[in-house]
C-alpha cells in the first residue's frame, strides 16, 4: 500500500499470460481506488517492478479580468504573495504557491464570476485579513449574503468578491477535507 506523501511503490508480477506481439503483459497495480499500470517482459512471471504514483496538481488556472494587471496585483497584494507578468502568453500571473498560477487574462466581453477557495495557516488567515481591513475591501462570513466584515463562526471561513466579482474564499480547515 502507498503511504500518504509515498511517491514510489513496489508490485510483484503475478503469473498469467503472454499479450501482445513482443511477449509482455500489462500488469495492474490497485491502490486504493488508483490503478497504476505496468509492463513486465513475460519472461519474467514473477518479476519485481516499481511505479511512480505520480500526484495531480493544479497548474494553472485562467481567470478573466476587465483591467487584468491592476486585478492580479490586487489579489497577490491581498494574498502576500508574489505577482507579474507571464514568460508568455497574454496572461499577469499571481504565483500562489510553488506549483499554482492564476493567469488573469484581459477581457472585454461578459465573464462568469469564478470562486477560488485559499486554504491558509492561521498566520496567513491573521495577515490576509488585516490585508482586507486595510485595503477597505468587503468581506463576509457567508458564502451568499450581506457584508459584514465577520469571519464565518462555525468555519472560520472569509468571502470576499474583489477583483472583478469573483468568489475568492479563505479558509484555515478545508470543510471538504478535515486535512
Amino acid at each position: 500500500m502507498l503511504a500518504p506523501g509515498a511517491r514510489w511503490v513496489r508490485a510483484r508480477a503475478g503469473a498469467g499470460g503472454t499479450g501482445g506481439p513482443w511477449g509482455a503483459r500489462l500488469v495492474a497495480v490497485v491502490l486504493g481506488k488508483v490503478e497504476f499500470y505496468g509492463i513486465v517482459a513475460a519472461a519474467e512471471p514473477a518479476a519485481t517492478f516499481t511505479i511512480q504514483a505520480m500526484p495531480i496538481d493544479l497548474d494553472h488556472t485562467i481567470v478573466p479580468a476587465r483591467n487584468r494587471d491592476a486585478s492580479a496585483k490586487l489579489l497577490a497584494e491581498t494574498l502576500g504573495v508574489a505577482c507579474g507578468p507571464a514568460s508568455s502568453g497574454p496572461f499577469y500571473e499571481v504565483y500562489v504557491n510553488q506549483g499554482t498560477t492564476l493567469d488573469f487574462i484581459q477581457a472585454d466581453e461578459d465573464f462568469p464570476v469564478y470562486h477560488f477557495c485559499f486554504r491558509v495557516g492561521p498566520g496567513e488567515f491573521a495577515a490576509i485579513l488585516a490585508r482586507l481591513r486595510e485595503k477597505n475591501i468587503p468581506f463576509r462570513s457567508q458564502v451568499r449574503g450581506e457584508t459584514d466584515n465577520k469571519v464565518d463562526p462555525t468555519y472560520g471561513n472569509v468571502y470576499w468578491n474583489e477583483p472583478e466579482g469573483h468568489m475568492w474564499e479563505m479558509l484555515q480547515v478545508s470543510y471538504a477535507r478535515k486535512k
